[in-house]
């Protein structure tokens, strides 16, 4: 537990005292007092890989790196921007024993450090404090402490960033779009020019541009500076002066590739390479303006420090495996990716691999090599340049849940070299057959005379010189040679230099680091790749915005559809923008995540009310298709981190793309969401349109306005010490005592059998509870536990095949939330996950999901959701909050970054939750007491209970304009309850599990009452609940509930009724007839009646309303709701799943409230599941004269459409009726025919031949068809 203080008074005085003050003031902020309060012993943790002590207090959170010694945060409000001097005063510790905990202590004495955070306009301070700490073996802990604050406001630094253009380059003029694979220069000729589709004839060359940035990686901390739009590059174009674009005229303009040369930490040059594209982007664009051409420099007098040589990078890399993806335990992640393979060959050349010209021979040149090593106690490696080896070890992996899946190493070898090929090899030594090795990439610096020999090629200063001039001399027999300084790759110059005998000279300022380009027209440049014309387009003048959609072109139409409905139903500005056009504004064309973040930051500065992104598309670690998967469906980037090799650390995270302060975008993405983002995974526009249509009939169908909307679900797995169950029971607990109007079932695994099956134990009961709880409805289902890419739970109460056929669009589909691991890894195209496919379920599942995407640790998911779930009850200025806000917030409370993001939202984040309406329903009287005078009416065993109410809005005001329903739930008392302790020992848990009535009353003019009789078996005392809901069926609704009935104990009241109640029983609906077909998932449809009603209080042994499927007792209690203003009658609506071809028998029984017992019972029969099955095909009457009614039964679920062909005696067709059936029941009695043709002639008397035809609309397009069968008209 952790208690503390803070006088929130002074707080708002203090900002008061700001707001009209000069910067610069200190001022002492509130202190807080924490007290911490540990766990007597260790805890299990788990982490989605195994289970390991932590020590743990209430509210403890663990660094990813140090998962098992705690640390405690809190966040404080600031009053404006500024700095916070906070002081630590210890004030009562204790001895630390680890009792088998491991983990590195690594602060000598209590510490404490702060971070900085900025929400949107808010300013906050993140204090971490470090509780334990000691050192040689000696360690203590703090129970108390304090933390007083000092607060000095600062002004907000200016931003680094350039103010974005309103006007992007390609909104006017006639674009073109190529690509290029090589740094330098390169060649568009007329050839080219007309393959991107240029009318080349009509242009003229001098209003030629080229744009573009190069193919770097885009920096993801927003501070660090960029090009915006697009820079013009200045090009040379040979003939332009004419006005025409003759054969032989030319372009030439320097390029970066995606693999640009960068200084590197050893006085050497690195080639990056870009994760996320293997090209590099640019723009010709032709209008009326003249171009930017390359404009000369003279060289400077000759200096004293005269340069012949340079050094050269080049480097062998071959991506093609990631490590994560190899390992069989974990999913694939990270923009890390290896090559080669070292295992059985421990040795392998790379000769083949490196030519340089003219190397210097007594300079050193320098080999890098980055290489991954598998191996449980480390091995040997060694490489070896120009028979200059070194010998080194790579440690090994060891074992537990921290373990990499390889050990990454990088190597340096300073080598001579002995000629311009240098010989190259790297052994590592397997030395177990688990032992395994990847090479990443080599690199070779070299020293190369400076000599043009006919090809281009590119030198530059390897570090600044001490000398402010530098003379290079370039040895040359060719005339006509060019040289351009290229060291701002946008704007290179032509560089004059001298005539020196064989060598060509010039001097520069080598200040600052230089590089040049040496060539002549006529020599062999690289040709790039046309793309072809693009549309004007001007993304930079977008100026506001509530939500953006970013969708890839095959997804563009049900991107607007989605859009359509948020402008009109929830009255959003919505903007759409093609992914395409993202690239081309922010990131030249190219492929990269940062462009999406960089976009959406440019609209968050321009317009604060800007607070949801939509992602419209799946996406994939593998961002270039390395693994050549089909599957791969890179549809909108997702960013990943660096690492490739610790499953813990490795995870996607759409959160980047919603981090805009100006120092957000660290590589562990600290900070505070300033906006929502949410995902919708769909790779084709069939599964785009059938989220969107989920989304749309959630929103805004009069259908959906039922009681599912006060429905919550809690589920607590049964491992790790019963920490689940604890988290599911505590959440649930406090959303009751906090939010009444809702009611939470409650499903903690150990409370169910575990029964033995092949492949492990399994809870058919609590798999079965949680099914029925979503197919009637649920606003969320909140699980804690175990869980992965496959499902819930190692006893697999939800698995992929479960989910996929669930049928809950019309009752309606929950929010769900997933505090387990991996089940939503939406990023790896060879792995089908739980999440996505909830989402893309047409026929329901979710409607949205907050959930993990890679491993996490227990408790960060229980501190996240302790944050985030509160959310879901706050109104914002009496709105619902949408399921992006919800989880913004959540994750900006929850604490570091660490524990957050991996939790992301699939789904429309500016999507409403669909809460009741803020208006209430009050009960008035319970058997004419007023509930305005008295603390509580009580009720006994068999009184008749009458109850009268109205509804109001949020002030209390009556509705008188409100007709509808109101749907009654009359819950008894709380109980105590254990679980079986089948995996650990028995929790305790208090629930509301009996329902005394269930039904429905008319409301009118606001004002409604119904009643019902309390059941016999209702004898013990306590409070029970009235919960309510209601709606007037078009768009408004309401929530209410009452905890004033005081239930229990005899009422004096004699019933004489010795007659049962009537059961009708049927499937699905009233047309079945005992003995038809169904599929394997019908539903148990009951009609019940008594003149007193029917008990489904659970109250009695014995007298529970029962459904027993061939001798398989179940009890319905919670399915059965009377009709609409009538206690004495109703429906039992009790879904099955899962049965078996063949015949079965249904019985049930249900007991009125004086105890009597009624019964009925049917058989059906399930047709084998991969088979559509059609029966009892007929016509009644038969023979007719004016009208007859073809009935049939079937096996198809969902929607159907029936065709029936009706024939003459010789084979003619002569009438064809088409009919599209209804969702419910498996009977078929109402498709008219008056005896007619196709023309609306009546036919002549005598013997017709008719055959029906069925056809799913959904079910993979099942169909079957019926024997012949014969009619006969009269007349």
């Amino acid at each position: 537990m952790i208690s503390f203080h803070r006088t929130h008074r002074f707080v708002f005085f203090l900002i008061g005292l700001l707001a009209g003050s000069q910067f610069g003031f200190a001022q002492t902020l509130d202190h807080v007092q924490v007290t911490l309060q540990w766990d007597k012993s260790p805890i299990l943790q788990h982490n989605g890989v195994s289970d390991f002590k932590v020590w743990h207090f209430d509210g403890a959170e663990y660094q990813s790196s140090n998962p098992t010694i705690p640390f405690y945060s809190t966040r404080i409000a600031l009053p404006s921007h500024g700095q916070i001097d906070a002081t630590l005063q210890v004030q009562k510790t204790s001895s630390f024993e680890r009792m088998g905990v491991k983990g590195e202590i690594t602060h000598s004495k209590p510490t404490l450090s702060i971070e900085y955070e900025q929400e949107r306009d808010l300013f906050f301070a993140r204090i971490y404090v470090f509780p334990v700490y000691g050192t040689n073996g000696s360690f203590e802990k703090l129970n108390e402490f304090a933390i007083r604050l000092r607060f000095t406001p600062t002004p907000v630094a200016a931003a680094f960033r350039d103010t974005p253009t309103k006007k992007s380059k390609l909104r006017n003029g006639n674009i073109y779009k190529f690509a290029v694979s090589n740094n330098g220069l390169h060649k568009l000729d007329r050839q080219f020019l007309t393959q991107l589709g240029v009318d080349v004839g009509n242009i003229n060359p001098k209003n030629i541009h080229i744009l573009g940035n190069g193919g770097d990686v885009l920096p993801e901390l927003i501070a660090i500076k960029r090009i915006d739009d697009l820079a013009e590059n200045a090009i040379f174009v040979a003939g332009e002066n004419d006005g025409q674009f003759n054969d032989n005229d030319f372009i030439l303009f320097n390029a970066q590739c995606a693999q640009p040369v960068a200084l590197g930490t050893h006085n050497n040059y690195r080639i990056k390479n870009n994760p996320y594209t293997s090209k590099a982007y640019y723009f010709l664009k032709i209008d009326d303006q003249p171009g930017k051409r390359v404009q000369s420099q003279n060289s400077l007098p000759q200096s004293n420090h005269i340069v012949e040589d340079y050094f050269l990078c080049k480097k062998h890399e071959v991506d093609k495996v990631n490590l994560l993806d190899e390992d069989p335990t974990s999913e694939g992640g990270g923009n890390e990716w290896f090559g080669e393979v070292f295992k059985a060959e421990k040795t392998q050349q790379f000769n083949d691999a490196f030519h340089f010209e003219n190397v210097v021979l007594d300079k050193p040149a320098l080999m890098h090599v980055r290489f991954a090593g598998k191996s449980y106690d480390g091995t040997s490696f060694s490489m070896t340049a120009d028979d200059q080896v070194l010998h080194t070890n790579i440690n090994g992996t060891g074992q537990g849940q921290w373990k990499d899946v390889a050990v990454v190493r990088e190597f340096y070898l300073p080598f001579t070299p002995k000629g311009d090929n240098p010989s190259i090899s790297i052994t590592f030594a397997a030395n177990t057959i688990e032992s395994k090795g990847w090479l990443d990439y080599i690199e070779i610096n070299a020293y190369q005379k400076l000599v043009y020999n006919g090809s281009p090629f590119l030198f530059g200063t390897l570090s600044d010189t001490p000398q402010d001039l530098t003379t290079f001399s370039i040895l040359t027999n060719s005339q006509d040679v060019k040289i351009w300084d290229v060291t701002n790759p946008q704007t290179p110059v032509n560089q004059s230099f001298a005539q020196a005998g064989d060598h060509i000279e010039f001097t520069t300022n080598t200040d600052s680091l230089k590089t040049f380009a040496v060539f002549k027209e006529s020599d062999n440049f690289p040709t790039p790749e046309a793309i072809g014309q693009i549309d004007n387009q001007n993304i930079h003048g977008i100026e506001k915005a509530d939500l953006i959609v970013i969708y890839p072109n095959v997804l563009k139409n049900e991107a607007l559809k989605l859009a359509a409905h948020r402008a009109s139903h929830s009255q959003l500005d919505v903007v759409t923008v093609n992914i395409e056009d993202i690239y081309n504004e922010f990131s030249s064309g190219a492929q990269d995540p940062t462009a999406i973040r960089d976009f959406a930051k440019m609209v968050f500065d321009r317009d604060p009310g800007f607070k949801y992104l939509l992602l419209m598309g799946d996406g994939s670690y593998d961002a270039k298709n390395i693994n050549n998967n089909p599957q791969n469906y890179n549809l909108i980037p997702v960013r990943e981190t660096q690492n490739s090799v610790r499953k813990i650390n490795t995870y996607p995270s759409d959160d980047y793309y919603g981090l805009l302060s100006d120092t957000e975008g660290t590589p562990n993405l600290k900070g505070a969401l300033d906006i929502a983002v949410g995902r919708i995974t769909a790779r084709t526009p069939e599964e785009a349109n059938s989220i969107v249509e989920k989304i749309i009939y959630y929103d805004s169908n009069p259908a959906t306005l039922k009681p599912w909307r006060t429905q919550l679900m809690g589920i607590g797995d049964d491992e790790d010490g019963n920490t689940h169950m604890r988290q599911a029971n505590q959440t649930a607990d406090r959303t009751e005592m906090n939010h009444k109007i809702f009611n939470t079932q409650k499903i903690l695994l150990d409370a169910y059998p575990q029964v033995p099956a092949p492949f492990g134990a399994r809870f058919p009961e609590a798999t079965k509870q949680i099914n029925d709880g979503v197919l009637s409805g649920t606003l969320v289902v909140n699980y804690f536990g175990h869980g992965g890419a496959k499902g819930l739970a190692q006893e697999r109460v939800l698995t992929l095949q479960s989910i996929t056929k669930w049928k809950n669009i019309l009752n309606n589909m929950p929010l769900i939330i997933t505090a387990s691991c991996s089940t939503s890894g939406f990023d790896d195209p060879s792995v089908k996950t739980f999440g996505e496919e909830l989402l893309k379920n047409p026929t329901g599942g979710a409607i949205a999901l907050f959930s993990t995407v890679r491993p996490v640790y227990s408790s960060d998911n229980e501190a996240l959701i302790n944050a985030t779930y509160p959310q879901i009850f706050v109104r914002d200025n009496g709105q619902k909050r949408t399921v992006g806000e919800i989880l913004r917030v959540g994750k900006n409370n929850a604490g570091t970054a660490d524990k957050v993001r991996k939790f992301l939202l699939l789904g429309d984040p500016s999507m409403p939750l669909a809460l009741p309406d803020n208006n209430q329903i009050i009960t008035d009287k319970i058997n004419g007491t007023s509930l305005q005078t008295v603390d509580s009416v009580a009720i006994g065993a068999l009184t008749k209970v009458t109850i009268t109410g109205h509804i109001a809005n949020e002030q209390g005001q009556l509705l008188s304009d409100f007709n509808g329903k109101v749907y009654i739930t009359i819950f008894d008392k709380e109980a105590n309850f254990k679980t079986l302790g089948q995996d650990g020992p028995p929790y305790p848990y208090k629930d509301r599990k009996g329902i005394i009535f269930k039904g429905i009353a008319s409301v009118k003019t606001g004002q409604f009452q119904f009643n019902f009789i309390v059941p016999k078996d209702v004898v013990s005392h306590g409070y029970g609940k009235i919960s309510y809901y209601a709606s007037d069926e078009i768009s408004r609704d309401a929530a209410g509930y009452s905890e004033k009935l005081y239930i229990g104990g005899g009422s004096g009241v004699v019933i004489v009724d010795d007659t049962p109640p009537v059961v009708e029983l049927f499937m699905n609906d009233e047309n079945f007839v005992s003995g038809g077909i169904t599929n394997d998932h019908p539903t148990i449809f009951a009609k019940i009646a008594d003149d007193n009603g029917i008990n489904i209080s659970g109250s009695g042994i014995g007298h529970d309303l029962t459904a027993t499927i061939d001798e398989d007792i179940k009890v319905a209690n919670n399915y059965y709701e009377t009709k609409t203003d009538d206690y004495t009658q109703g429906e039992l609506h009790y879904p099955l799943e899962n049965i078996s071809p063949g015949e079965h028998k249904i019985a049930v029984k249900a007991w009125d409230v004086a105890n009597n017992s009624g019964e009925a019972a049917i058989t059906f029969f399930v047709a084998e599941n991969e088979d559509a099955a059609l029966a009892h095909v007929l016509n009644y009457p038969n023979p007719f004269t004016t009208q007859t009614s073809f009935q049939f039964e079937h096996n198809l679920s969902g929607p159907t459409h029936a065709r029936i062909n009706i024939f003459s005696v010789d084979g003619k067709i002569i009438k064809t009726i088409d009919k599209d059936l209804s969702l419910e029941g498996y009977r078929v009695t109402d498709i008219q025919w008056d005896g007619t043709d196709e023309y609306g002639d009546a036919l002549a008397k005598g013997v017709y031949i008719y055959q029906v035809k069925l056809t799913s609309t959904e079910d993979n397009q099942k169909s079957t068809t019926s024997d012949f069968q014969k009619l006969v008209i009269m007349k």
